[in-house]
């Protein structure tokens, strides 16, 4: 069974104090879901095996999501018991309304550890950078999808000179619709709605807070 960590704020007294509790399948199931979806059965496995799962609350979403090494485990749950947690390890994503929304840092983890990405859109140079403005993801900068990947759901844009994540969007079109729409001559689309790319840590570090 999957299981994080979780802290959150109580009062003692008049100050605050991370409480620990183990959270439930159901809370973890829709970051293993994606997980899953978009690297396979293995990599939820591996991950399950080698690392913690926590979360602490967040500000403009609920809980952000991180990944510890279970060496680590325990040394955290003390530092817990008298200091304000703000995050550990890696940054994996956020839940937010039972969503989860993944981070850059997580598909550039899967892909170190070697493991074949998906839920990801390999952007053009020109792409590359009216995305880390800001911007959505037109069709003429789209280089290759790299499936599983479906409308709706939350993708990594790659930079195609590193393969490095530059951002997270959602997928506009479907990618069985992309063909059609380059005969059409439709390359001024956007196919990637920006949901917040590796610039916006710079223009509004504090929304990831």
């Amino acid at each position: 069974m999957y299981k994080a960590f979780y802290y959150h704020e109580e009062m003692d007294g008049s100050r605050p104090t991370m409480k620990l509790r183990i959270c439930s399948l159901s809370e973890l199931r829709p970051v293993f879901n994606y997980i899953t979806r978009c690297f396979g059965s293995d990599v939820s496995s591996f991950i399950n095996k080698e690392y913690t799962v926590f979360t602490t609350v967040g500000s403009r979403f609920q809980y952000r999501v991180f990944l510890l090494d279970k060496s680590c485990t325990s040394t955290l749950a003390k530092l817990a018991r008298d200091s304000r947690v703000c995050g550990a390890g890696i940054l994996i994503g956020w839940l937010h309304n039972n969503d989860f929304i993944p981070s850059t840092q997580l598909f550039d983890f899967i892909r170190r550890m070697g493991h074949r990405i998906g839920c990801s859109i390999i952007a053009k140079e020109q792409g590359v950078k009216a995305f880390l403005y800001g911007n959505d993801l037109l069709l003429a900068s789209l280089e290759k999808v790299l499936e599983p990947a479906e409308r709706g759901w939350y993708v990594a844009v790659l930079d195609s000179l590193d393969m490095v994540a530059i951002g997270i969007g959602k997928l506009l079109v479907s990618p069985q619709e992309i063909p059609m729409l380059i005969r059409e001559g439709r390359m001024l689309v956007p196919v990637v709605k920006n949901v917040f790319d590796l610039g916006t840590t710079v223009r509004y570090e504090e929304i990831f807070y």
